[in-house]
């Protein structure tokens, strides 16, 4: 009893090693152009950014990835 189950343990763990040590057919790709890759932005972060003038706040909106004004200085 305890020979076949030796046996049937050895030749599973012997299976399992075959399947572990066969080569791997899978190759990797590469690509030659990095330098023609770009990079593009999906989505422009826009926050509010204020300023006081002659004593009064006034809010203006800038582009922080594009570091870009839009609009013009708006009362708060």
């Amino acid at each position: 009893m305890k020979k076949k189950y030796l046996l049937r343990i050895f030749i599973g763990i012997l299976l399992c090693s075959m399947f572990l040590l066969s080569p791997n057919s899978v190759q990797a790709s590469t690509q030659k152009n990095f330098s023609q890759r770009q990079i593009s932005q999906q989505s422009s972060t826009v926050v509010w950014r204020y300023k006081y003038i002659d004593g009064k706040l006034y809010k203006r909106q800038y582009n922080t990835a594009t570091d870009v004004w839009i609009g013009s200085w708006i009362p708060a």
